[in-house]
């Protein structure tokens, strides 16, 4: 919607309502330099699953493809959308792959890309562009993220906290945290550094009583795939996109040379290994392509031969594994994902590992938002506003116990917030407090077109 600096009620822009929202993408818009038009960052409407730029008329007119995406598609850039408009010049953020200021040229008539992209900023860091004056000076943020590691140890028998918080790392490694499965004991992560030729990707395993961190193999990550470890920490499963789906390779961490061996093209995504590491969770309709949401159901894999079949499936619903919990990993965490007219709708579910289909009637569904589930203990984790909270499974009765709230130790810093990353693993919680800081620079344009 538009509002005048006057004053007055907002109103729509009809042309919006005819575009797509690019899954994932960033949600920014820019004006032109004339008033007349918006620039945004949609689905292309000429064919095709990918993104474009539009600019779209605030009188009402249809909004126009500039033939950004194409251009950019083809200089390596990832999903970028424009962040300000100077002149004939339109700047953007090339994204995690190439975290630094371009602009590109267009033409002022139809504000079409007509050119290639030039790169603006230059060194470590991200920069992000925010705004550009009248007088051609552009406001450039440079965010500093420092990411460390702390941990909460828990008495697996009461899932009370044992010790005070301590720091597990000191470097800031910048590494956002995820659940890769994997040995209970340790925690798998990625950490990121941008260079100035791209992002880079290492994969660490983490101890957990000392914090010390170590590689986890000369392993190629790829932000658009995904990757998962078993549970005795030997094998790991990437999958990678490829045309449409994803291709998944399986690597043997404890292999003398770690080379990746694939088992299957074209044939979905992995989501975690079985109890046994036998097997391999994954998704066979899963898409690559961020435009398209197919329904997903549940099959195993078998790592060593490569055949495959179905382990459970629902009519409506779109289901995904989230890991394993219990003493010995023998339940499997499953989301399911209800289409409706107001948004989707997601349940959490504890299926029991076994070889065989599972039927929807043995699932026993667990109650709650952003539960976390112990991979060592039958204990699952969330949050009641501000209250840490648990609760326990018995496998027995196939009933959850009801939720009590998690006694720390009185004067642990910092504390654990709803909205940290935060995961559990089979010694306790880790969770990470992100830390920004930043500054802002100025940078003059210049008022010929680049070339």
């Amino acid at each position: 919607m538009v509002m005048s600096t006057s004053g007055g009620r907002p109103r729509p822009v009809p042309g919006f309502d005819r575009l797509q929202v690019w899954p994932g993408g960033p949600r920014l818009t820019s004006w032109t330099p004339d008033g007349r038009s918006v620039l945004c960052l949609a689905a292309s409407t000429s064919g095709g699953p990918v993104w474009e730029w539009f600019s779209v008329p605030l009188d009402g007119g249809e909004p126009v493809e500039l033939m950004a995406g194409q251009t950019l598609r083809r200089a390596g850039f990832d999903v970028v959308s424009p962040a300000a408009v100077f002149g004939n010049r339109a700047l953007f953020w090339g994204s995690f792959t190439r975290p630094h200021v371009f602009d590109v040229p267009m033409s002022t008539d139809t504000w079409r890309v007509n050119g290639p992209p030039r790169q603006l900023t230059f060194g470590t860091g991200r920069f992000d562009p925010t705004s550009v004056s009248n007088s051609g000076v552009a406001a450039i943020e440079r965010p500093v993220k420092s990411i460390d590691f702390y941990a909460i140890p828990l008495d697996k028998a009461t899932g009370h906290a044992s010790a005070a918080t301590r720091r597990l790392t000191k470097e800031g490694l910048g590494a956002p945290l995820f659940d890769a499965g994997g040995e209970p004991d340790l925690l798998y992560v990625v950490m990121w550094e941008n260079r100035d030729s791209g992002l880079i990707a290492k994969a660490l395993r983490l101890r957990l009583d000392t914090g010390e961190a170590s590689p986890l193999g000369p392993i190629e990550v790829d932000r658009e795939g995904s990757w998962t470890v078993s549970r005795d920490g030997r094998l790991l499963a990437h999958s990678r996109p490829e045309r449409k789906a994803y291709a998944i390779s399986i690597t043997d961490l404890t292999a003398p040379t770690t080379e990746a061996r694939v088992l299957c093209h074209d044939c979905g995504l992995a989501q975690a290994f079985s109890p046994d590491g036998r097997s391999l969770f994954y998704q066979p309709e899963a898409s690559s392509t961020q435009a398209s949401h197919p329904k997903t159901s549940i099959h195993v894999l078998d790592v060593t031969s490569g055949s495959h079949r179905p382990w459970i499936q629902d009519q409506v619903d779109s289901l995904g594994v989230k890991g394993l919990t219990g003493s010995k990993g023998e339940w499997v965490v499953v989301s399911a994902t209800t289409p409706g007219p107001r948004g989707n709708a997601t349940r959490t579910f504890l299926v029991p590992w076994r070889d065989d289909p599972v039927p929807r009637a043995d699932w026993i569904e667990v109650v709650g938002e952003n539960l976390k589930f112990s991979p060592a203990s039958h204990l699952v984790y969330f949050f009641d506003g501000p209250r840490l909270m648990t609760m326990r499974f018995d496998p027995k009765t196939k009933q959850m116990g009801a939720p009590y709230q998690v006694r720390l130790v009185p004067g642990s810093q910092p504390v654990l917030k709803p909205d940290d990353d935060w995961v559990v693993r089979g010694p306790g919680i880790v969770f990470s407090p992100t830390d920004i800081k930043g500054s802002v620079w100025l940078l003059k344009m210049a008022k010929d077109q680049p070339r």
